[in-house]
């Protein structure tokens, strides 16, 4: 029992000795601008913390790199969400000096969405909620890219489609917000969906296009022009944002540490 006590103290203490360490880091990194500090944004301990590689995932077969790069990430049940996604990237495709990749969400990779300046992510409705398949891929990537602060500064938006019983969109600005939130988070900057834009009066919310495919009584119907039409000026907006945009990273302020590589172990497995 006496050693068992004993260890329990030793491991006690040594927590308590690396959590000292880790704040005397933090003091040491700390740099002093106009009377603030700010602590420096730097490897743990002099340890690596990126969990991913660098690349540009399949934006290398693009010749034109100095080209804002826009990656459309959805996933579609009956082929509705697809349409829309079609509608979006002729839209990005509408802006000059613009390379634009269009993925399922479970095909998307780390490094397409690393690569990419701007993302697009669209959803169809699953129970007033994103579909489960675009969340793995917010899970697998954004989650993971979240930890050392990968996507700060991107560009984001989005779009959705679904029915539902009654006339109140089926949880689409649920949906939308929920993937809003996860583009938030990594400090991405948020393009909405202005009243101005032509077709929001058929497929507006505050947030990004909603295409509805289902009447009030839950009969299937097509997404109609005015809906796709949203969809091409959203896609275009956030386009024309991202290439004003592009090569502007200091727009944010850096400065905060990444999480321990314990903690970053935690989360990625690496």
């Amino acid at each position: 029992m006496n050693e068992i006590i004993e260890t329990e103290k030793k491991d006690f203490k040594t927590l308590i000795e690396i959590e000292d360490n880790r704040r005397d880091f933090i003091k040491k990194t700390a740099l002093v601008t106009t009377g603030l500090a700010i602590t420096a944004h730097t490897s743990f301990y002099g340890m690596e913390l990126d969990p991913v590689e660098e690349g540009l995932g399949d934006f290398e077969k693009f010749s034109n790199t100095d080209n804002a790069n826009i990656l459309i990430v959805y996933t579609t049940d009956f082929g509705s969400t697809r349409t829309m996604s079609e509608a979006v990237e002729r839209g990005v495709k509408s802006v000059a000096g613009v390379n634009v990749i269009r993925k399922m969400a479970k095909d998307a990779t780390m490094e397409d969405s690393i690569a990419a300046d701007g993302i697009i992510a669209g959803t169809p409705m699953k129970h007033r909620n994103m579909h489960s398949r675009l969340k793995e891929y917010i899970e697998r990537v954004w989650e993971k890219g979240w930890l050392v602060d990968r996507f700060v500064g991107k560009v984001g938006g989005v779009f959705s489609v679904g029915g539902g019983h009654g006339n109140n969109g089926a949880g689409c600005e649920l949906a939308q917000l929920g993937i809003l939130a996860a583009m938030a988070a990594n400090g991405m900057i948020l393009v909405p969906l202005p009243k101005t834009t032509p077709g929001a009066d058929y497929a507006g919310s505050h947030w990004g296009p909603n295409g509805r495919t289902g009447g009030v009584k839950m009969k299937p119907q097509q997404l109609t022009e005015q809906m796709l039409e949203a969809g091409f000026h959203h896609g275009a907006n956030i386009a024309r944002v991202t290439v004003a945009l592009r090569g502007k990273g200091d727009l944010l302020v850096k400065g905060n540490v990444s999480p321990s590589p314990e903690v970053l172990k935690m989360f990625t497995g690496e």
